[in-house]
Formats: C-alpha cells, sequence, structure tokens
C-alpha cells in the first residue's frame, strides 16, 4: 500500500497581508461573465525537491539553491534564490517517534521556538493563525544587523512527523513574495519516510565528529568569470557553541532532472572558525557550468577544533592599517601593514581580503601572506592583494589577519 502523504496549503502572501492590514477590500462588479483560459499553475516551472529521507518534497524554481544541513536527530535544509543574502526559506523536521496529539504538537512548537529563537528581543513573535488544515502559522518579527524584517512561521504535523516552514518576508520585492507563496504551497510530507526519530534540540548541537548542522552560509553569489570558469561564492557562519576548524564547503550542481552534473570542494578562508564567526569561500568550477546546470546546492562539513587551535594565533591579535585602489591596469588592489598586538610571536602571517556589493554578497576573496613572514610582537609587515576579476561591484571589502604560533 503506498503512503498516505498530506498536502499542506501554507499559502503565506494573503495570510501576510491579513497579518498586516487586518482585513481586505474586495471589489465587486456586475456585468457580462466572461470565460477565460485556465491559467497555468503558479509552480508550473518548478523543479521537484525530494529529500533524501523521502519525509518532504517540495517545488522550488529551476535556479534556487539548496543547502542541506541536516543531521542524524533532524532535517534542515535551506533554499534560496540566486544572489539571495540569507535564506528566505527553511525547511525543519522532526520524527517523534509518535503520532503527535494536540497537545504534543503544542508542546513541539514551544521547544522548538524556545530553542531557535530564546531571545526575545530579536524574535517577537504576534499571535499564532489556526489555518483550515491544521497547521499554524506564527508571524513575527526578527530583528538582526540593525534591521527588522517578518518572519512567517508555519508549524505542521503528520503523523509522527513535526513540520517547521520559517519564511523570511522579502522587503519591496513582490515577485519574490509571490514565489514564496507558490512554493511554500507545494509543501507535502510523508509521514511513511525511513527517519530516525530524534529530539528537538537547538541548531548548535555538540557534536564528535563532523560539524554539518551547524554551519550556516550567508552572502552567496554565483558568476562566470572571462575565462568561463564558474564561481559560488559566499560566506560560512559557525553557529555552534564552539570553534571549528577545517570548514569544508563542496558545491553540487544539478540538471532539471535532479542529476548530479559536477561535484567540487574546497576550504573557507579560516584555519579556525569561532562561535559567531564568518569567513568567506570561493568554489571555482574551472571548466564552467555546464548548460544543463539548472540549480546548485551547497553542504558543509566541519570538525571541533582540535589542533588547529592549538597553534591558532587570530584576528584580535593584530592591527591592519589598509587602503584599496586601482592599479594602471584597472585591477583593484587592497594593501597597507599588518602589527602583530598579540602577546606572541606570529608565523605565516595571512590577509584575507572579502569583497562584498551593496547587497553584502561576496563578489570576490582572496588570500595573501604578508611580506614577512615571521612578526616578533610589536612588529608589522606589508601586504598586498590583488583581484584581477570580480563577480559584481564591491561597495566595501574587509581584511582579515591570522597566523599560527610556533
Amino acid at each position: 500500500m503506498a503512503a498516505m502523504v498530506h498536502r499542506h496549503g501554507l499559502r503565506i502572501g494573503g495570510l501576510l497581508a491579513a497579518v498586516l492590514l487586518g482585513s481586505l477590500l474586495v471589489g465587486c462588479s456586475s456585468g457580462t461573465v466572461v470565460v477565460v483560459a485556465t491559467p497555468a499553475p503558479p509552480d508550473a516551472n518548478f523543479q521537484t525537491y525530494a529529500h533524501p529521507t523521502g519525509a518532504f518534497s517540495i517545488r522550488l524554481p529551476p535556479d534556487w539553491a539548496v543547502n542541506d544541513l541536516s543531521t542524524a536527530g533532524a532535517v534542515y535544509v535551506e533554499f534560496s534564490p540566486p544572489g539571495a543574502f540569507r535564506p528566505p526559506l527553511t525547511a525543519y523536521l522532526l520524527n517523534t517517534g509518535a503520532p503527535l496529539t494536540a497537545d504534543a504538537f503544542e508542546q513541539a512548537v514551544t521547544a522548538y521556538t524556545n530553542s531557535y529563537h530564546p531571545d526575545q528581543t530579536r524574535y517577537v513573535p504576534q499571535d499564532r493563525v489556526i489555518q483550515a488544515d491544521g497547521s499554524w502559522l506564527v508571524p513575527a518579527l526578527l530583528r538582526a544587523e540593525g534591521r527588522t524584517q517578518q518572519l512567517n512561521t508555519f508549524f505542521a504535523r503528520e503523523g509522527p512527523l513535526f513540520a517547521v516552514l520559517e519564511v523570511l518576508i522579502p522587503e519591496d520585492d513582490p515577485a519574490l513574495l509571490d514565489t514564496l507563496d507558490a512554493v511554500v504551497d507545494t509543501f507535502v510530507l510523508d509521514p511513511a519516510a525511513d527517519l530516525s526519530a530524534g529530539q528537538i534540540v537547538q541548531r548548535a548541537v555538540a557534536l564528535d565528529q563532523e560539524a554539518t548542522g551547524v554551519v550556516a552560509f550567508a552572502g552567496l553569489y554565483t558568476w562566470t568569470d572571462s575565462q568561463g570558469g564558474f564561481h559560488i561564492n559566499g560566506q560560512v557562519v559557525n553557529n555552534d557553541v564552539a570553534p571549528l576548524e577545517f570548514v569544508r564547503v563542496t558545491a553540487r550542481l544539478f540538471d532539471a532532472a535532479d542529476n548530479q552534473l559536477a561535484e567540487l570542494s574546497d576550504f573557507a578562508a579560516a584555519d579556525v572558525l569561532q562561535p559567531g564567526q564568518y569567513a568567506p569561500f570561493s568554489v571555482q568550477f574551472v571548466g564552467g557550468r555546464s548548460p544543463a546546470a539548472v540549480r546548485y546546492e551547497l553542504h558543509a562539513a566541519a570538525r571541533h577544533a582540535g589542533v588547529a587551535a592549538e597553534t591558532y594565533y587570530g584576528p584580535s591579535n593584530f592591527a591592519i592599517a589598509d587602503h584599496a585602489d586601482f592599479n594602471e591596469r584597472g585591477h583593484l588592489s587592497v594593501s597597507g601593514t599588518v602589527t602583530n598586538t598579540g602577546p606572541f610571536d606570529a608565523h605565516f602571517v595571512k590577509i584575507t581580503i572579502t569583497l562584498f556589493d551593496d547587497q553584502g554578497r561576496v563578489v570576490a576573496t582572496d588570500t595573501a601572506f604578508t611580506a614577512q613572514q615571521q612578526l616578533a610582537v610589536g612588529q608589522s609587515a606589508d601586504f598586498q592583494v590583488t583581484f584581477f576579476e570580480l563577480g559584481g561591484g564591491a561597495t566595501r571589502y574587509l581584511a582579515i589577519a591570522q597566523a599560527t604560533l610556533e
């Protein structure tokens, strides 16, 4: 017997208006009835993404990126349109081990909110809205990085599955809002999926070996250089409570039929990534992107800092005096001096430059060693990082120094 699949109609467009405006004025008119052709469904050109566990599927525009940060205990996936600074849509699923009663469902909602949004000064929820299919909508104000946005969270249950969709409402982008509305409407749960039972825990959980569920992405940007190479740029951020090392980013390209066409990995530009710290990365497919490639996925893996942490000499030990200018060939160059202001001698000092556009996306990043590789306490050295090609217009940059202890 085929597993029963429940399709959640989690519309966000109309509910957003209802939450913010309170009511909608609908105009009526009389006259001749005109019969028109049935319009194409909103997801007509979407591609179906089915999670490897089989716990859910969703239909997406073919150029959206999928970032699977799932752990052994829970499914956590981010979905992003091209150039998104942060994923506007995330899905969280958990097998609770038994069919969810109404009381158990409410307890799961509370546990999820307390774990994923513990700071009530940054996350301000409004009254929940019970939808026709029994799912809950909880609109909230999310205050982060000096701005306030609306975050709509949908909670649903199907058998033992507890599911959460978080939708970051875009500002001044009605087209993206319509797309998100259509995408969310295609969300399908399968309670018969082979998903191990687990408990709701904070995303920043302690792991023994691999740290795949605690690394998130920001500032994603894709571009093709003049030689045909395809670049996926961005930043990783450590959401764990402990430092990570050897943060590896893997990019995979897929065609419209979800066949994997290519895979490539590279490391983020930080020997050790402290909790809450960002580091840039750039994965470059030198041979370019296949014409058949319609989307990409990013996966991150790391381990808790051990050997690298023992010899790591981080950015807080350096002072940087820098400036940016275009050289005689028109290439952007960032140069200056770095001074060892820490308590120990620094070895193999390197500078990482990250260039951002006006939307906070990473248009280029590179790393270079200083002219002098060993810096005693108080000593300075020159550096220069030249970018021969950028993925887009750079409006600001960030310079970070790091080194090792002898």
